[in-house]
């Protein structure tokens, strides 16, 4: 009997089960007792179904359920396995792992009420809904399940950012997300109709088939028109890109609705550091790789796409070297990040971008972490000029190794993947301004990382300093090994990606991953695979050298030349001048629902119901001064009536 159905399930169910079943469980201990197992049961299943895939072009489906039944087509509710969706769900179990066992130490480390019991297993439960709709999106075989899943993530986004919600600024940001996902929401909901009516199914693996095809001219669809839409098959493609292309925009935060990125910092800190590692931030860069054999046939989107990724990944740099506030530049930074996996995106290299998107979840993770640990011992004092120096080596190390990781320091994963992901990009467009624009990058990363830790470990305060637990009561000293394993774990899983992208085992998932997103359409090994060993090697390591540099004297009061800058003296304002766009965008609406509530609704509308109403009672009044109460009068009235309906019949 084949055990890969059963591991399945128990990758997927034990999150959505834990997410009813953890509300009545009333001891913490036990709650977070429980979640820990699960989710290890669920990390190991993954991994014993990643290692028994050894074939990268091997598929498993397994269909639990027929859920839509039309003349047309069937979609049923199912688990998709491959390499993709098996190496994703690995990640996102195993880094759910660390996210609950460091929540322990965060919600009960202060004290421990019944109040704060039940808003914990709140928490547990929504986070854990919020775990399945991403493993949901990762091993769905079909848009419409996909749909459901996103749909999901977006409304348990809003929840857990919303989580403290008598705070009226919390309330504010998480409604500010949730109008903002819904952009992308309409976005997909759009590409999937278009992608019905051109294709005649959902599911991934039949699009990608139709498409090979279409390359040999066997297609149905490859001459004419489109349906009803009289487009040709070409713009079509390029249409449903486009669609897709604006859903993955607004649900990875990319530049132009990163807005919402830094408003999700208002919840606590381990939805943030879940929510930017391994789940929703990075579901774009996922629905895109799983589009991948679309976006081959429309390689104009396919430059957008890179534009757009460049562009992320310098203004998140900038914009994270310009803020003092620590939330607000892991946000940037996460934005930045992301841009560089939009960038390999548009250059075709989907399977090095999926594995810097490995890379950075657990770098992420891990700075997550030390950024929670930091501001809960400041009592959540974010600006980083006042936080007191903690003296806690756990986190030294760790900001420590998850900086090197970010900055592609040898021998860290990060070298590895970001030396990928700029070979592939430099080969496939072929541009000197491609080497401009890695050298930026890596100096903004640099420049803000390097001041970040400057000023977290080796800054003096006018405050003075402050012992790693001074601001926790007794019960923390207890729940200190809750938080101190969250920080190995991730920080095991950081040390394991670097040793297995030196050892080779990353470059070789990213080929097979490559290969069996492309091997439909190509039929044979993609060339980005090879890359020049010797670009990245010389354009990144100089400029991050000087971002370092920069960003430690910059934190030095008595350089005057940096001091000078406004990017050292002057902080960018809370909204940046996105936000203010939408503002004017938002008061604009307001004014013409103004206008048409005065001059359409009260004007237009409430008069000529206003008139049908006056009609109706002078009717009324007219008739009831016939009512004469005599019999004769009515027995007239009811002649007189039949007779006019046989007129009216004749």
């Amino acid at each position: 009997m084949d055990a890969k159905p059963f591991l399945a399930l128990v990758v997927l169910a034990p999150y959505l089960v834990n997410s009813i079943i953890v509300r009545f469980i009333r001891s913490s201990r036990a709650a977070i007792l429980t979640l820990t197992v699960s989710s290890v049961l669920s990390l190991g299943s993954a991994g014993l179904l990643l290692t028994a895939f050894k074939n990268p072009f091997c598929i498993l489906d397994i269909p639990l359920m027929r859920w839509i039944s039309l003349p047309q087509t069937e979609s049923f509710l199912a688990i998709h396995m491959d390499l993709l969706s098996l190496a994703l769900a690995t990640l996102v179990s195993g880094l759910t792992l660390p996210t609950y066992i460091f929540s322990y130490w965060y919600f009960l480390s202060d004290y421990r009420t019944h109040e704060k019991e039940f808003a914990f297993s709140r928490f547990l439960s929504h986070i854990s809904f919020f775990v399945f709709c991403m493993l949901l999106f990762v091993m769905s075989d079909n848009f419409l399940q996909s749909l459901f899943a996103w749909e999901g993530m977006g409304f348990t986004s809003f929840i857990l950012v919303g989580f403290y919600f008598q705070r009226e600024q919390v309330q504010k940001c998480a409604l500010r997300i949730f109008l903002i996902n819904k952009v992308s929401d309409i976005a997909l909901i759009a590409a999937i109709i278009l992608i019905f009516h051109l294709f005649g199914t959902l599911q991934f693996s039949a699009i990608s088939k139709t498409l090979a095809s279409y390359s040999s001219g066997s297609s149905e669809i490859a001459n004419g028109v489109v349906g009803d839409f009289r487009l040709s098959y070409n713009h079509s493609v390029a249409l449903i890109c486009s669609l897709v292309l604006l859903s993955s925009v607004v649900k990875s935060a990319q530049i132009g609705f990163h807005t919402w990125l830094s408003d999700a910092m208002v919840g606590p800190t381990p939805v943030s550091a879940l929510l930017h590692s391994a789940t929703m931030v990075v579901s774009g860069v996922i629905l895109i790789a799983k589009c991948a054999p679309l976006f081959e046939r429309s390689s104009v989107i396919l430059g957008y796409m890179a534009v757009i990724g460049a562009s992320s990944a310098i203004l998140g740099g900038y914009l994270a070297w310009r803020t003092h506030n620590i939330k607000r530049l892991m946000a940037y930074s996460t934005f930045s990040q992301i841009g560089i996996m939009f960038l390999a995106l548009g250059a075709s290299a989907y399977g090095f971008a999926l594995v810097y998107l490995v890379v950075h979840a657990c770098f992420k993770m891990l700075m997550f972490l030390c950024v929670g640990m930091l501001t809960k011992l400041n009592d959540h004092q974010q600006n980083i000029l006042s936080l007191h120096r903690v003296k806690s080596k756990i986190a030294y190390v760790a900001m420590l190794i998850s900086g090197a990781t970010m900055l592609g320091i040898f021998p860290t994963a990060g070298f590895i993947a970001k030396k990928l992901i700029f070979n592939a990009v430099a080969n496939s467009f072929r541009y000197k301004a491609v080497y401009t624009i890695f050298g930026i990058i890596s100096f903004l990363s640099a420049a803000y990382i390097s001041r970040l830790i400057t000023y977290l470990f080796f800054m003096r305060h006018k405050d003075g300093e402050l012992k790693g637990a001074e601001k926790v009561c007794r019960l923390g000293y207890r729940l200190q090994w809750f938080r101190n394993a969250a920080f190995f774990i991730t920080t095991l899983f950081v040390i394991i990606a670097s040793y297995w992208a030196n050892a080779g085992i990353l470059g070789i998932y990213a080929g097979a991953i490559q290969n069996s997103i492309l091997l439909p359409l190509y039929k044979m090994t993609h060339n980005l695979l090879e890359p020049n060993p010797d670009i990245a090697q010389y354009w990144t390591t100089i400029p991050t050298i000087l971002g370092v540099t920069m960003g430690y004297l910059g934190t030095k009061r008595n350089f005057s030349l940096l001091q000078a800058w406004p990017v050292y003296s002057k902080e960018l304002p809370e909204h940046d001048y996105i936000n203010s766009v939408y503002d004017k965008i938002a008061h604009y609406v307001k004014s013409c629902s103004l206008i048409m509530l005065r001059k359409i609704d009260l004007g237009y509308i409430d008069q000529a119901r206003n008139g049908l109403t006056h009609c109706a009672l002078s009717l009324s009044r007219a008739i009831s001064k016939s009512h004469s109460e005599q019999t004769q009068t009515y027995a007239l009235w009811m002649v007189l009536g039949f007779i006019g309906v046989l007129i009216c019949c004749l």
